[in-house]
Parts: structure tokens; C-alpha cells; sequence
């Protein structure tokens, strides 16, 4: 269950001051973070633009390089802030009196590499209060959740989804639909992104079309209704993924395991197939 950005190819051929490029530069129908160029002096230069109220991480891998100064590195990441535009990569032939081409892939995502996980803070379940959901996959589950510490709630279509902890709602995708557990539906899932005050990002997967309760740029608190639960984008059922991640880069992102209050008392580890129970007085302001 893959939240990152589809990746974006650029591929860029400059004989003598000639260039042309592809350039998809989002995701989904907005450009919400998006790259373009200016040329100065035999040189090409990426611009990086971020739109969302969050900082983002993004990467670039060169996938091909002729004549292409040898300062440029294969790979560049770099940490844009909210609103941000920044200058990325500088491209210049090593010989100006050759043919010089390159092709790189970019990919970005939700937050910065020095967040610092919050291990004792306590999560809300992300559903209503007094109700009791199941899990169908928990940590790193053998499904779909080898390598991250995420949890698959058991959830109808419809179902309200609640804000595990308080946050910024950072990124919002709703207009995804289909469903189907192939790769190429790893690239279509809906999602809320929520950063947390510890810098963290909250992540909400496979909401309903047009099922987003909130927008970029509002503040949230725990327990509130953010989204409706769907079945879209990497996914055989009706679920809710929740996980709560750091970027190392905008192609490896680090996830954590947290706690959760239930009516059982706090729980670290979610077990599969198992009921919990969300607190009645969760939804009250604490």
C-alpha cells in the first residue's frame, strides 16, 4: 500500500542550446508539487515548487547521462518547505562543444527526514468513539505490510474515519476510483495526509471518491471526521490503512509502531483478526 507520489520522467536532449522535455510534475489532477526550467548561459537548471502547507521531500535519479558534467550527482534529494520554491540541480555539459542529453525520474512525499518520533505519545483509534473495528493486517503483516508498521481496520465504504491524532492536514487526494491489487493500483489510492506536531505524518489510505471531509491547510484535533472509509487505489476489501511514517527520501520512508487507547487499556501491538474497542469519551476534547 504505496502512499508516495507516482513517480514523474523528465527526459531532456540539449544540442547547442536545444532542449525539449516531458514532464508530468504532479500527482493525481493537481500539481501539487511541481518542477519545471530555466536556462541561463549553456546551463539547465531544476526548479522545484511546492504548493502544499507542508514541507516535502523530493528525489531525483538521473536514468541517463551523456556528456553531463560530472558535479552533477545520480541521485539528489532535497527538503522544499511549505509554499517553498527552491533551485534543485544545475545541468551542464562537460564538453560545451558536444552533444549532451540526460533523463531522470522524481518522486516526492509528505514531510522532512529530521521529524522525531513522539514513541510514548498515545494514539485515538481512527473511527468514532464507542464502536469496535477489526484488524486485518497489522505490523509488518505478510499481505501487503512486510516492511512497515501499518494497520488495515476492517471498515464498510461509507464509514466515518477520525483523526488519530491532532495535526495539519498536509495533502488531500479524493478523486481516485477502482480498486484492484495489482501494481499499477499502487499508484492510485486515495489518502489524507496529516503531520503531526512531532513532524511526523499520519497517513489515511483508500478513502471513498470524493470522501475527503477536510483540506490542506486545516488544523485538525484527535478524533475529529476527516474522510470517508472506501475501497480504492492497492486493495481487495473495504479498509482503512493507517500508518504514521518519516521520509529518509521520497523513495524509502521510515514507519513507526505506536500505541493506542482502547477500552482495553493501551495497546502497542494490534493483533490480526482481533476486535478493538474505541473509548466513549475519546471524541471529547482532552
Amino acid at each position: 500500500m504505496d502512499l508516495r507520489a507516482p513517480i514523474a520522467i523528465c527526459a531532456i536532449l540539449a544540442v547547442a542550446g536545444a532542449w525539449r522535455a516531458n514532464d508530468d510534475g504532479g500527482t493525481a489532477s493537481r500539481k501539487r508539487v511541481h518542477i519545471s526550467k530555466t536556462s541561463v548561459s549553456g546551463t539547465e537548471t531544476v526548479v522545484i515548487e511546492n504548493e502544499l502547507p507542508c514541507s516535502v521531500v523530493a528525489t531525483l535519479k538521473l536514468t541517463e547521462r551523456e556528456n553531463v558534467d560530472a558535479a552533477v550527482k545520480s541521485t539528489e534529494t532535497i527538503v522544499v518547505a511549505p509554499g517553498a520554491t527552491r533551485d534543485w540541480i544545475t545541468f551542464a555539459a562537460a564538453d560545451s562543444k558536444k552533444k549532451w542529453k540526460y533523463q531522470y525520474e522524481w518522486k516526492w512525499v509528505c514531510g522532512a527526514p529530521d521529524a522525531s518520533h513522539a514513541a510514548d505519545y498515545i494514539y485515538e483509534l481512527p473511527f468514532e468513539a464507542g464502536v469496535a473495528r477489526r484488524v486485518l493486517q497489522g505490523y509488518l503483516g505478510r499481505v501487503s505490510h512486510a516492511d512497515s508498521y501499518a494497520v488495515d481496520w476492517a471498515m464498510p465504504e461509507g464509514t466515518t474515519v477520525c483523526a488519530a491524532r491532532a495535526g495539519l492536514i498536509c495533502d488531500v487526494v479524493d478523486e481516485r476510483d477502482g480498486a484492484g491489487f495489482t501494481e499499477d493500483y499502487k499508484q492510485k489510492n486515495n489518502f489524507i495526509c496529516l503531520l503531526h506536531d512531532d513532524g511526523t505524518v499520519g497517513n489515511y489510505l483508500h478513502i471513498k471518491k470524493d470522501g475527503a471531509l477536510v483540506k490542506p491547510g486545516v488544523r485538525v484535533n484527535a478524533g475529529d471526521p476527516i474522510a470517508q472509509s472506501g475501497n480504492v487505489g492497492y486493495s481487495s476489501t473495504p479498509h482503512l490503512h493507517f500508518s504514521v511514517t518519516r521520509p529518509r527520501d521520497a523513495y524509502a520512508v521510515d514507519s513507526f509502531p505506536i500505541r493506542y487507547r482502547t477500552t482495553a487499556g493501551t495497546v502497542l501491538v494490534l493483533e490480526k483478526d482481533k476486535y478493538y474497542e474505541k473509548p466513549a469519551d475519546a471524541a471529547k476534547p482532552r
